[in-house]
């Protein structure tokens, strides 16, 4: 198990990973109005914009290219698969009740 977060912690970008996920929960509240364009799509071309211009802020040169794809995967997969279900558990939550 220590190998594994000595991993996590070597190979992800914590801001880029926030960042990705903020704007996940923020393309996914306030696009509602495009619907030409499903949210998944939308989600993997904002994280795929924000990890290219954090790249480039960062002066970054190819070698940080892996810890940067690993962090779009895992933070683009932690979105799908627990942002989506924690935001609907706060959203029924909070929910007024008739």
């Amino acid at each position: 198990m220590e190998q594994v977060i000595q991993s996590l912690t070597e190979y992800v970008d914590n801001y880029l990973f926030a960042i990705i996920i903020l704007s996940g929960v923020f393309i996914t509240k306030y696009t509602k109005a495009i619907t030409g364009i499903s949210n998944v799509y939308k989600i993997l071309i904002i994280a795929t914009i924000v990890s290219g211009v954090s790249f480039y802020i960062n002066g970054c040169d190819f070698e940080c290219l892996p810890k940067y794809l690993f962090t779009y995967t895992l933070a683009t997969s932690f979105y799908e698969v627990v942002m989506k279900r924690l935001t609907e558990i706060i959203k029924t939550f909070f929910k007024p009740k008739k």
